[in-house]
């Protein structure tokens, strides 16, 4: 996942739980524009500790993982470098 699928993500475990934004940001005291923004990947201004509580309220984790390393040229002409 990247950070622009962080959103849309997020906007389907808002959903699939039955909340509406206006819900979620009642809780969170967010403005609904920040939300919808958020959820449409047309912002990714927000801090972390609001990520985190979004997060929280859907029952949600954020992971990291090790970017898995790009093939080489060889590799994608199916060469072994010979």
């Amino acid at each position: 996942m990247n950070l622009l699928d962080l959103g849309p993500t997020v906007a389907r475990a808002r959903k699939a739980r039955g909340l509406k934004q206006a819900d979620l940001c009642r809780q969170l005291r967010l403005s609904r524009v920040t939300l919808s923004a958020f959820e449409n990947s047309r912002s990714l201004s927000m801090s972390l500790s609001t990520l985190q509580r979004i997060l929280e309220l859907l029952d949600l984790e954020l992971e990291l993982k090790e970017r898995r390393a790009l093939p080489t040229l060889d590799e994608l002409a199916g060469n072994d470098g010979l």
